[in-house]
């Protein structure tokens, strides 16, 4: 195999894991679990887990809640399109959540979500 194809292979290993914790999918449901697995993943530029590490810091869902956290990894995908990651990171603007309050900011990403 390339290592493209090993690569692509070892993404969605991960990504099957964080699903499989995260719902337990065969094992007892176990939310840090699932986030170590997306951190794992994050660490291979996916910006699908970028938006899901956004999420569990926001909720303190497996990990400890963070709004500064979250709004890093929802910018860290919006910024590679994710429509996702745009309108969440639109939220914290708007709300001032883990970044100073900017409605300029907000309307920005907003748009960009509601355009990808």
């Amino acid at each position: 195999l390339s290592i493209r194809r090993q690569r692509q292979m070892c993404i969605r290993d991960r990504a099957w894991m964080a699903l499989t914790y995260s719902q337990g999918y065969g094992v007892e449901k176990n939310a840090a679990e699932a986030a170590r697995w997306l951190q794992r993943l994050a660490q291979q530029n996916s910006p699908e887990a970028w938006y899901w590490l956004g999420r569990c810091y926001s909720g303190g869902w497996g990990v400890e809640k963070d709004p500064i956290q979250a709004a890093q990894w929802y910018q860290k995908a919006a910024e590679q399109g994710d429509k996702n990651a745009q309108s969440k990171l639109a939220d914290c603007y708007k709300s001032g959540l883990g970044v100073p309050r900017d409605r300029t900011q907000a309307r920005y990403w907003r748009e960009k979500a509601n355009n990808t």
